[in-house]
């Protein structure tokens, strides 16, 4: 995985821990004949593709939770 900037891989890991990071990488890790993943990543992948990866699934589920907020009130009322 390549990392343009030593600070910004700093920040994200300060900011997410060390495991988020990882789980999201998943999906970038080359696959092996028995379809389970190896330890290489797709050429090309950054820690920008994961990072953006993290923040899309971060919106969504602030988006989601926000509607599921209105719609438990709803139901309540």
């Amino acid at each position: 995985m390549h990392i343009a900037d030593d600070a910004s891989g700093m920040a994200l890991l300060q900011r997410a821990g060390y495991y988020t990071p990882i789980g999201y990488s998943y999906s970038f890790r080359v696959k092996a004949p028995g379809g389970s993943r190896t330890g290489q990543f797709r050429p090309g992948t950054s820690l920008a593709h994961v990072h953006a990866l993290w923040e899309f699934d971060n919106r969504i589920r602030a988006s989601t939770f926000a509607v599921l907020q209105h719609l438990e009130t709803y139901l309540r009322a």
